[in-house]
């Protein structure tokens, strides 16, 4: 997935912070005048952690992880590239492969995971994306 290596020396941008958040399972920062000014999220160990370490990262440490992220987006993207296949079991030579949805998401997960707890050292809480536990079930029902 990582077949366009990023190279970022620059700190984090805000958008980058948001996602890597979002796919280390931790909740938005929040602007609010009720988040801003308790700053509520600030006394879980966790998120301070995480907030630190994105803060005052390396340069090579950014680099590492701004490549990490874009595989995570790339895999996260790619749920919405087979979705569309789901309903079709057969279409001549080609048949779906029942467990791919299952594969995808054991892969995402991992590198997800891999971002959080080995490169950050933060504990990943686990994505949440449209698709039910259940292995090669969308969960999603089209009705004709």
């Amino acid at each position: 997935m990582a077949n366009n290596v990023v190279t970022q020396t620059t700190p984090l941008t805000e958008t980058q912070k948001v996602q890597i958040r979002r796919l280390c399972g931790y909740p938005v920062k929040g602007s609010n005048a009720a988040t801003a000014n308790s700053n509520m999220w600030w006394y879980y160990t966790d998120y301070q952690q995480l907030e630190y370490r994105m803060e005052y990262l390396q340069p090579e440490e950014i680099n590492e992880l701004v490549n990490l992220l874009d595989t995570c987006l790339q895999m996260e993207n790619a749920f919405q590239q087979i979705t569309p296949d789901l309903s079709t079991a057969k279409a001549g030579p080609w048949t779906r492969n029942p467990d791919e949805i299952r594969d995808y998401k054991r892969q995402f997960e991992y590198w997800c995971r891999y971002m959080s707890e080995q490169v950050l050292g933060v504990p990943y809480r686990g994505v949440i994306y449209p698709f039910n536990k259940s292995a090669g079930n969308s969960g999603m029902r089209i009705v004709v």
